[in-house]
Order: structure tokens, then sequence, then C-alpha cells
């Protein structure tokens, strides 16, 4: 049996926020019992084991405009909530955390279905679908922005993006030592996700040579996996320039790094402002436009600047990084606001909220099973039972 059920996933985005939450719950309350559901074939199914934590997947698939694809997706979400229903029956959560993502929606169905307390994480500024949808039955809404409050109608509480604080218990210059740099060198760490981006790796390797000539910074530069060959043959050959296809240790190299080039996802972001690293930031121009809003938070805050992905030139990225490249005040000033916005506790402050509210149902329910004193507490016993 499970004491906590959480659910979310698709994408990296939705899956490590909630694997920060259930270690931060581990850790203060290491007998609890987690389980999480997500679909068979992404993301979730291979980490989730592999970070020691049980898995039960529900096949779903998103809501499309077109009738067909519609028509098949609902009665998937029904058989998915029918199944969700059955896992909650004999799981017996006492609360249930969603994170978002197209698998989430039957869980957090079913969970409510059945009378088990439920809580959201949203991790961008504008909420993604699923989580908008389902806030209407849940018990509390946790935002990684203070302005994403305008979205929800019902409880909400900013605390941040939940991350793996531990991941990031090490000195600047221990990282850098780590990934065979000296102590005291300069890193623009160059990242566009764990896929990689197309545009800013070609923007990138088009100001290499003026990057390299005019500073003596180290370039560490995550290329995606499919495109690191193609990079490789494009870039100039440099001993202070360094393509890897994927970063096993992305915490190391962040906190190796004196700035920061990537996307706005939402969890870079939090580890981002959590360690206080300045950034340039060029927002994913799809997707419904939510890293804009993410970026916006940053620049104004003034942690960071940003440009957008159509204007991504070498030499406009050139020129937007060699001003703070080489003005250590104003990379300075940018740290400072950038960590202002950091909420490396936020992982634990939610999982604090989980362990209340799991044990405030535990004591409704032993109440329930001590026999019911109003013809409320029988229908509510009711609905528990499913």
């Amino acid at each position: 049996m499970a004491d906590m059920l959480f659910t979310g996933g698709g994408t990296g985005g939705h899956l490590y926020p909630a694997l920060a939450v259930a270690e931060a719950v581990r850790e203060l309350e290491p007998s609890t019992e987690i389980l999480f559901v997500g679909t068979p074939e992404r993301i979730e199914a291979r980490v989730v084991p592999e970070h020691g934590y049980r898995f039960a997947a529900i096949a779903a698939e998103g809501l499309s405009r077109r009738p067909v694809a519609a028509a098949r997706a609902l009665l998937k979400l029904v058989a998915a909530v029918a199944k969700a229903r059955r896992l909650i029956r004999q799981e017996k959560p006492r609360v249930v955390l969603g994170t978002g993502g197209y698998v989430s929606a039957p869980v957090l169905l079913a969970a409510w279905l059945s009378g088990v307390p439920v809580v959201l994480q949203e991790q961008n500024v504008v909420p993604g679908k699923v989580n908008r949808w389902l806030a209407r039955v849940a018990r509390e809404v946790a935002t990684a922005f203070p302005e994403s409050a305008r979205y929800f109608s019902g409880p909400v509480v900013a605390l941040g993006n939940p991350i793996r604080t531990a991941a990031f218990d090490q000195s600047p210059e221990d990282a850098r030592r780590a990934l065979g740099y000296a102590p005291d060198a300069k890193v623009l760490l160059v990242t566009g996700g764990s896929q990689g981006a197309k545009r800013l790796n070609e923007a990138l390797v088009g100001a290499l040579p003026e990057i390299l000539g005019k500073t003596d910074w180290q370039v560490l530069h995550v290329t995606g996996p499919a495109q690191l060959d193609a990079v490789r043959a494009q870039a100039p050959d440099s001993p202070r320039y360094r393509a890897i296809g994927y970063c096993e240790t992305m915490p190391t190299a962040i906190l190796a790094s004196a700035l920061v080039m990537s996307r706005a996802g939402a969890t870079t972001l939090a580890e981002l402002t959590a360690t206080g690293r300045p950034m340039l930031l060029v927002p994913y121009p799809h997707a419904g436009g939510h890293q804009r809003l993410n970026a916006r938070a940053i620049v104004e805050a003034g942690g960071g600047i940003e440009i957008e992905d159509a204007q991504l030139t070498p030499e406009r990225l050139s020129a937007a990084l060699l001003p703070i490249m080489t003005d250590e005040a104003t990379r300075t000033r940018m740290t400072q606001a950038s960590a202002t916005l950091g909420r490396p506790e936020a992982a634990r402050e939610l999982a604090k909220r989980l362990i209340d509210l799991a044990h405030e149902s535990s004591q409704s329910a032993s109440s329930i099973t001590s026999g019911p004193s109003s013809a409320g507490e029988l229908a509510h016993g009711e609905r528990v039972d499913g």
C-alpha cells in the first residue's frame, strides 16, 4: 500500500519536480511509501524505478481537436480513470500529488471520485491544460510563480519549483574541479535541455570565434545527443571549448558556471535561481509560449536577459554575451537578482504540506471508520470507500 501517490510525466519538466518532492518527503518521514503513476512509454517509466520508487503504468493520451482522435482519447480517458480507481482502492493513498502532463488527468479524477485529497504542483507562470482544468477538484495548488494565482479559482500557494537540493551540495570550485576546470575558471554553460536546441547550437557555434577571441572563458556546450556530431564538425577547435551530447551531472555544470545560456523551462529556471546564476534566456517559442512568461519574471527582476528565438543570430548572441562576460560588476548584480528569485526549499515546503494533509486524511478516515455521528459523515464515508 502507498501512503502517497504521485502522478505526472511525459517530460522531465513534469517528472523531476515530483521526484524532488518525493525525496523531501522521505527525508522528513522515511517510512512514507510513495507510488508513482505515469505512462508506460515515456521518461517516467525508466527514471522513476532508477530512483528507487515503485511505478505503475496507465495508458493515456492528450485530447486532440480532430474528432476521431478526440473520441479515441476520450475512450482512453474513461478506461484510464477506471483503472486508476482500482489502483487507488488497492493502494489506499492518503493524498495524491499531480505535477502535470496528460497522464495525471485520469489519476487525479479517480482520486477525487474516491474522496482522496488532491494537490497540484504547477511549474510555469501559465498553467498547463490539465492543471488548469483539474484545479477545481484540488485541495490546494502549489505554484512556482505568484503570477500564476490569477489562473486558478481555488486555494493557491506560491512555493517555487521543487528541485533536488542535495544535488547542489558542493562549492563552485569543487564543481569546476569535478569537470576538469581550474577552480577559478570562468565557465559559460550553454544548454538547450536534454534533447538540445538547434537554434541555440547554431548561434553559439557562429559566435564562438568572437567569444573565445575576446575573453579567457571556458565554454561548456550541452548540444543534445542527436546534434553533437554536427556541432563538433562546425565548431572551432579550441582547448577552451567543450561540446558534449548530454550532461549526466547538470547540477555540477550549473554550479561550475558563471553564466548560463539556456531555454526558459521551469525546472531549469528553478535550478538557476536557487543557485543564483546569471542567465541569457532564449525561450522556446511554441507550446503555448509559456517559456516567454517564465523568462519575463527573471528579466524583470534583473537576473537575466532575453533574446527571442526568431532574433537569435551569432552576431546578436555575441553582442549580448560579451558585455556580461567582460564585466564582473554586471555579473554580480545579475547573480544577486537571480538569487532573490530562488526557492531552494520549495520541495521541502511542499513535502511538509503533503505530510500534514496525509495525517489529516488518516484522522478523518479513522473517524469515519469508528462510526458516523451525522448524515454528512456517512456520505463522506461512502465516498472514501469508493
